[in-house]
This record gives C-alpha cells, sequence and structure tokens, in this order.
C-alpha cells in the first residue's frame, strides 16, 4: 500500500507539522488548511503548489486532480 506523506519542514517553513494517508486527496485539504491556518497563506499560488507537490510524490500529485479512483 502507497502512503503519501507531506511535511511542512520540507517545503521550507520551520515547522514541525507532517500528516499522511493512503490517497494524495486525503492529505491535500489537510496541507492547505495548514498553511491557512499556521502561515497565513491563502491562496496557493503556482510556486506552492510545486513545492508540496515533490515534497508528497514526484510522479502521482496533482493538486487539481484526485489520485483515487471512484468506483462506478
Amino acid at each position: 500500500m502507497t502512503k503519501f506523506i507531506f511535511k511542512c519542514r520540507e517545503i521550507g517553513f520551520e515547522c514541525d507539522y507532517e500528516t499522511s494517508g493512503r490517497y494524495v486527496d486525503e492529505i491535500v485539504p489537510k496541507i492547505i488548511e495548514h498553511l491557512r491556518v499556521a502561515h497565513n497563506i491563502e491562496k496557493l499560488d503556482d510556486d506552492m503548489k510545486d513545492r508540496i507537490s515533490k515534497s508528497v510524490d514526484k510522479e502521482h500529485i496533482n493538486l487539481k486532480i484526485p489520485v483515487r479512483k471512484k468506483s462506478v
């Protein structure tokens, strides 16, 4: 099972926040909320999205499209 891990320190903040999940779309809302509350970042610019993407997973993350496949 793949586990996606995000560490705030890896994107340049002096911060010990970490979150993880089985799917990227499970952790992206947590990351966005953390950045809003802890670092006063209301909107992610392209640079921040890129840093988050590289931190979580270099090949599979896309902040606009969830990775989890919905069953029909």
